[in-house]
């Protein structure tokens, strides 16, 4: 239409109205250019764990300790928890209490509400100790083992390792592992350590 109409030699002139919109809605498309550029932050889903009843029946942690400590040298084997192949972390723990009957969970995550928390100084064989996974930035449990031993300030623990052992082994809680350490839970009663 402006073709036609500047053939004609006629100007044509946008109302006063038109244009004021016309500014506004640039500004606004403007505003809304830059502001969708920000990046957005994720909202981060909560992943909750259901809460695990473990009942060790008549077995003690001792039973539990010397039957783990024959498994010392079985290599690591990621998904796995058979001796015969290997066993991960969690795997190596279930293959331990399910000797005994002791139903556990077969991922580390889900020990997160099992058993009741205990502070370091109080952990007793028998005890289960949940580490973060390699990055211990993310607190999520991602390890575990089973105390052995808490004698004069030095905690000491068997569990499947991917690190340089490559196998079952036994660890003290210093250097790395203390950096990891979520939390250490009792699945057997009080008074099993009397």
């Amino acid at each position: 239409m402006l073709y036609i109409l500047s053939l004609c030699n006629f100007s044509y002139k946008e109302p006063l109205h038109a244009k004021t919109n016309a500014v506004n809605i640039s500004t606004a498309t403007s505003a809304n250019v830059s502001s969708s550029h920000k990046p957005k932050k994720k909202k981060r889903k909560k992943i909750t764990y259901p809460a695990v009843k473990i009942n060790t029946g008549y077995t003690t942690p001792g039973e539990i300790i010397d039957y783990a400590k024959t498994f010392i040298g079985t290599p690591y084997r990621y998904a796995h928890a058979n001796p015969e192949i290997g066993f991960d972390c969690s795997g190596f723990v279930m293959y331990v209490f399910n000797h005994f009957n002791i139903t556990v969970p077969r991922k580390s995550t889900y020990y997160t509400y099992a058993g009741m928390q205990v502070k370091e100084k109080d952990a007793r064989p028998g005890d289960i100790i949940l580490f973060t996974g390699t990055n211990k930035k993310i607190r999520v449990v991602g390890h575990m083992g089973i105390v052995e031993d808490n004698n004069e300030g030095k905690l000491s623990f068997l569990h499947a390792s991917s690190g340089k052992e490559y196998a079952v082994t036994r660890s003290v809680l210093e250097n790395s592992y203390r950096g990891r350490l979520i939390k250490i839970i009792r699945v057997f009663p009080a008074d099993c350590f009397n």
